[in-house]
C-alpha cells in the first residue's frame, strides 16, 4: 500500500538511463569538498565519504527529482553498499545533481550490468 503523503512513478531501466547524461568511477572520496551531501538512508561523513562504486549526473543539472528516481531505483533494485544524492559544487558545464553509486568491484562492470535494458 502506498502511503497517503507519497505518490508512485513507474519507470524503467530505460527511463532511468535517459535522466542522466555522465558516467564515472566513484569519486566523491577523493574529492569531498567538491560535493554537498543531500539525500541518503545511511549517515555519511562529508568530510570522508566512502570509496568506490560510480557516479552519475543528472539531466538538466539542477532537476532533483530527475535525481530522485536514478537514486531510488538502484536503491530498490540492487543490492548496493550505500547510495547518495550529491550537489555537484563543480562548474561543468554548471553545478547540479549527481547520484554516487555503491557497488563492489570494478565500477564499469557494475555501471554496464546496473543500466543494461533487456
Amino acid at each position: 500500500m502506498i502511503p497517503d503523503d507519497r505518490n508512485l512513478v513507474t519507470v524503467d531501466q530505460f527511463t532511468v538511463n535517459k535522466l542522466s547524461h555522465t558516467a564515472s568511477r566513484g569519486f566523491w572520496d577523493d574529492q569531498p569538498y567538491r560535493f554537498e551531501l543531500v539525500h541518503s538512508e545511511r549517515e555519511y561523513d562529508q568530510d570522508e565519504p566512502p570509496s568506490g562504486g560510480f557516479m552519475l549526473w543528472i539531466e538538466p543539472h539542477n532537476n532533483y527529482l530527475n535525481a530522485q528516481i536514478v537514486y531510488n531505483w538502484f536503491v530498490s533494485r540492487f543490492e548496493l553498499y550505500g547510495a547518495a544524492i550529491l550537489w555537484d559544487m563543480a562548474e561543468n558545464p554548471e553545478p547540479g545533481y549527481c547520484v554516487w553509486v555503491g557497488a563492489y568491484g570494478e565500477w564499469m562492470e557494475n555501471y554496464e550490468e546496473m543500466t543494461r535494458v533487456d
